[in-house]
């Protein structure tokens, strides 16, 4: 019972002391007087009971101020005030004022607040933050270097290639540099990633809004990721119901770097089995489109937990992923982002061990004229074809499509059954115009089924042969002309490749490929200009000779200045139609060189075009400050090239 007594009597003085020994400073007024006051009031104000509290304020005048504020604020002030020390010193405090009743009377409870201590935390914060700053330029300054540094040899590396493929080159050579400009932009890709990053922290990533179309992103998607699916024996399925809209308008280059990371991740994460790229039309209206983009793998998949940190940056699903598999972690993260500035919401379904399934929304303007993805033709109608794949999906699409192009389509899931199919065909006196057999098949492959194929269909009876494989051309096309098989496709297919390859067969009307090869489509942008005289203001050599052979390439001449100096020279010596003007060079940069063409005053409007490796947020900016008409990053796409050229060559040529 005793110690019961005792316990409940600590209880009830603890509020009691816990008030005389916390650092703050309350005092209760009544009527101005102080009533009561905390020990450590006490000492910070020297105020006893029955002082009256106006005497610790500097401003005399200060008590009825606060009276009246109490009164026209429902009891309640708060303001700054400057209070005498018990040393005389003048000192800023935070005042709480407030009611309370004590001891039976109305009174006032005031709560100081010491806030010089507050300031020096505010100046260390502010010092702080300034650091902070200071290191993110310090940062920013870096990135724009390295990306400088990389992006040089990285624009001499692709232009070279673009240049190459303009050559007449056969097959085989024209499939491997294909490859390396994938791998190419690959590496290019990586650095954009840390690019991007940095401009989305900053809030300064901008979308583009142009027109472009679906299946060229779905075909460099294709070509970038299933060379390497094919390396690891996996089969890359491309479905696109044919309705699907592909004139678009946005940005071409973020929706392939979203499908681009998925699918390139797909294939890091799948061991067997296969990838699928599906696209959907989610809503469509006269002036938009939403489609729906489904990255579908057989690999490793997710646990619940492991989903849920997959969108963070700096993050794999764990620290063995990072081990095992490489990455920044930025992909995803970046993914999301661009997403959503799309008008979109990105998501993934995933179990450990059955594969995941990444899928986005994204909203599109349409061009005026949308065309669809395959759109139905009169050119095969009548001819038969029979499809011979094990996998039911890549069957299903093939499929679909030869029926978009008016075909008569069977379909086989095994060699045997394409030979018992072929065996009925030949006792009704039907043929097939052409078969598309897959090549990698249990029990039967495809040879063995063309070859077996081949003793059935008498010589001048046989249909056209296509030897599909998701795997190296290379590898199968000596076992295949072997056979007598003469084309060989590469899984997946674009439609436009397929109809090319099905036009070219049938001696449907073509342009050759040779034709291609010499003049680019790009370079049709700057038909109305051929013969214009471009200044190219570029330091180094290999940039110089890649930038000036697709210029002439185009039709266009060339004059070289090696550095801002003899830039400014030029212009002066001679007439210019545009100058493409680098903006790091020696002795005298294309900044400052642009700012001494346009003092001179008579060129005002002769066009310049930026042209940088650091593709930094404000290298924009700055470029148009100094005077220039556009900006174009390196390495440069070929088609922005040419299409910036011939926006700016539309502009007043100046009188020299």
């Amino acid at each position: 019972m005793l110690r019961d007594l005792e316990e409940r009597d600590r209880e009830r003085q603890f509020p009691s002391r816990m008030v005389d020994s916390a650092p703050v400073c309350l005092i209760v007024t009544v009527d101005g007087v102080v009533e009561f006051l905390t020990p450590f009031a006490g000492r910070f104000t020297g105020l006893r009971p029955g002082d009256l509290l106006a005497g610790l304020y500097q401003d005399e005048a200060l008590p009825p101020i606060l009276a009246q504020e109490m009164t026209g604020r429902g009891g309640l002030s708060r303001r700054p005030v400057v209070v005498r020390r018990p040393d005389g010193r003048a000192w800023a405090m935070l005042l709480d004022a407030g009611p309370i009743e004590y001891d039976g009377r109305p009174g006032v409870l005031n709560c100081f607040t010491d806030v010089n201590d507050l300031a020096l935390e505010a100046e260390d914060l502010k010092r702080a933050k300034d650091a902070a700053e200071d290191s993110n330029r310090s940062k920013s300054k870096f990135l724009a270097n390295m990306s400088h540094e990389i992006r040089t040899p990285m624009n001499a590396i692709l232009g070279l290639l673009h240049l190459t493929m303009q050559t007449e080159v056969n097959d085989t050579q024209l499939d491997y540099l294909q490859k390396a400009e994938g791998a190419a932009k690959t590496l290019l890709r990586i650095i954009n990633d840390i690019l991007d990053f940095s401009k989305i922290e900053a809030g300064k990533l901008e979308m583009e809004q142009v027109p472009f179309n679906l299946e060229d992103v779905l075909q460099t998607v294709v070509d970038l990721s299933s060379a390497r699916a094919s390396e690891k024996g996996l089969e890359y399925l491309l479905q696109v119901p044919p309705d699907t809209p592909v004139g678009l308008v946005g940005d071409q280059i973020r929706l392939t770097q979203v499908l681009s990371n998925l699918s390139s991740n797909a294939v890091k994460f799948t061991h067997t089995g296969q990838i699928s790229l599906r696209v959907s039309t989610e809503a469509e209206s006269p002036d938009r489109v939403t489609l729906r983009f489904e990255v579908q793998d057989t690999g490793i998949g997710l646990s619940p937990g492991q989903v849920q940190n997959l969108f963070q940056a700096f993050t794999q699903a764990e620290s063995s992923t990072a081990r095992l598999f490489g990455g920044t972690g930025l992909g995803l993260i970046i993914s999301k982002r661009l997403v959503e500035m799309m008008g979109g919401s990105i998501w993934v379904d995933s179990e450990p061990g059955l594969g995941s399934t990444f899928t986005f929304t994204a909203s599109f303007g349409v061009h005026a004229v949308a065309r669809r993805y395959i759109v139905k033709r009169k050119d095969f109608r009548g001819l038969t074809a029979m499809v011979v794949d094990d996998n039911l999906v890549a069957l299903e699409i093939m499929k679909e499509f030869l029926k978009n192009l008016g075909f008569t389509v069977m379909t086989a899931d095994s060699g045997f059954a394409a030979v018992d199919l072929i065996q009925d065909f030949s006792r009704r006196d039907r043929k097939f115009d052409l078969l598309i057999i897959d090549w990698k098949m249990p029990d039967m492959d495809g040879i063995q089924t063309a070859d077996r194929i081949h003793e059935i269909i008498p010589a001048k009876e046989l249909p056209v042969i296509i030897m599909a494989t998701a795997y190296n051309r290379d590898d199968v096309l000596d076992l295949a002309r072997r056979s007598g098989i003469r084309n060989v496709m590469t899984k997946p297919l674009s439609p436009s490749t397929m109809l090319n390859m099905l036009m070219d067969i049938f001696g449907r009307e073509l342009p050759s490929r040779e034709s291609k090869l010499k003049k680019s489509p790009e370079m049709a942008l700057v038909n109305d200009y051929l013969g214009a005289r471009i200044l190219l203001a570029e330091d180094n050599e290999v940039n110089q000779l890649v930038a000036s052979r697709i210029l002439k390439n185009a039709g266009l001449e060339v004059d070289l200045a090696n550095n801002g100096l003899e830039a400014v020279r030029l212009v002066q010596e001679k007439r210019y139609d545009l100058v493409l003007m680098d903006i790091q060079m020696p002795e005298m940069d294309g900044i400052e060189a642009t700012r001494k063409i346009r003092e001179l005053g008579k060129f005002n409007e002769l066009p310049i075009v930026a042209m940088t490796a650091n593709a930094m947020q404000g290298d924009r900016e700055l470029s148009l400050k100094a005077g220039m008409d556009d900006h174009i990053n390196k390495p440069f796409n070929v088609q922005e090239l040419f299409s910036t050229l011939a926006r700016c060559l539309r502009k007043k040529q100046p009188e020299a």
